[in-house]
């Protein structure tokens, strides 16, 4: 990796951890130098401006998820298993972050928070269609069932974890949260071959 590259991947992930914690609005390109041991200068000859580095690490953290979604996906023994393997990246994910972060970035980066709202609405949308035809096709999941809608609930379901006007990070823990409307979720859409399944991976995750 070349010298540049080495140096806007360390500004990134210096980033990322001050977002993660503090959240975003609070974090200036100040704080990122000092967390760097590096002049705003040099900062500059790699982003624009605060704004141009928050969409770049969005960039780079939703490839990076996208990536693991089609890891998940190749790797699950079946569609349920897939779905607590998508569970696990997703928990890994959210654990060291500061809930205010998603909102700050909604709120006041709308080029970040649009890159996020593409991802959702493509590439979660059709890993989740598939998800539901392949459950289908071996049983495992009801027959009869509108996937676009429950993909699009699915979607929503998961965006609503990071809004702190539905669930406020001082009441609600997001990866326990995450974990019962995914376990809501699979149980209104699994038959009984499927209940089995649900059953048996918790049994695994809990013996873990």
């Amino acid at each position: 990796m070349e010298k540049e590259e080495v140096q806007r991947q360390r500004i990134l992930e210096a980033s990322y951890k001050l977002f993660s914690t503090y959240g975003v609005k609070s974090i200036t390109m100040d704080d990122i130098a000092k967390e760097l041991a590096m002049s705003k200068k040099t900062i500059y000859l790699y982003y624009n401006d605060k704004d141009d580095l928050l969409t770049q690490l969005m960039q780079t953290v939703l490839t990076q998820h996208q990536n693991e979604l089609k890891v998940a996906s190749d790797k699950a023994k079946d569609p349920i298993h897939e779905i607590f393997l998508v569970l696990e990246q997703i928990e890994k994910m959210l654990k060291p972050i500061n809930p205010s972060m998603f909102y700050d970035l909604q709120k006041y980066y709308p080029h970040a928070w649009a890159l996020f709202e593409t991802f959702k609405n493509d590439c979660m949308m059709q890993n989740l269609l598939d998800n539901l035809e392949k459950g289908v096709d071996l049983g495992i999941y009801r027959k009869g069932m509108n996937h676009e809608v429950l993909a699009h609930m699915r979607v929503i379901q998961i965006s609503n974890v990071f809004n702190p006007m539905y669930y406020p990070s001082g009441k609600f823990d997001i990866t326990e949260t995450m974990f019962h409307l995914t376990n809501h979720y699979m149980h209104g859409i699994v038959t009984l071959k499927g209940h089995k399944l649900i059953n048996k991976y918790l049994q695994v995750n809990e013996d873990e």
